[in-house]
């Protein structure tokens, strides 16, 4: 799915604004052992004192390093009872349904590693 279809006009904007950013980042963090380059979403739950789930989300890793921005799950505001992800990927700020979310940092992982040195995968662990 393209990325446009998946964000509006001035979210566009601003990811082509940003995108000379993020690749430059990208590049600091690529690896140089000729191994595959990997953009990871990781379970990143944290707990409170009595074992109770204190924050249910995402962090996202580049060639296992932490800094590269993380979804959090948080209930809808305008729909109780529901929740969505908040937060950024890469530094590009995202929310929406987790579903939705998804899509869109795959499509974002697409257009940011296009042309980029090396072999780039994007890997989901839960």
């Amino acid at each position: 799915m393209s990325l446009s279809t998946l964000l509006d006009t001035a979210t566009m904007a601003k990811l082509f604004e940003t995108r000379d950013h993020i690749r430059a980042s990208l590049i600091k963090s690529a690896r140089t052992d000729g191994n595959v380059n990997t953009i990871t979403l990781k379970d990143d739950t944290a707990y409170d004192n009595d074992g109770d789930v204190s924050e249910d989300g995402l962090v996202v890793l580049v060639n296992d390093c932490g800094g590269f921005g993380c979804l959090t799950d948080v209930e809808d505001a305008n729909h109780p009872g529901e929740h969505i992800a908040v937060g950024n990927v890469l530094g590009f700020p995202l929310d929406g349904s987790w579903r939705t979310v998804q899509s869109q940092v795959e499509a974002l992982f697409a257009f940011v590693t296009n042309d980029l040195d090396g072999d780039w995968e994007l890997n989901w662990r839960r």
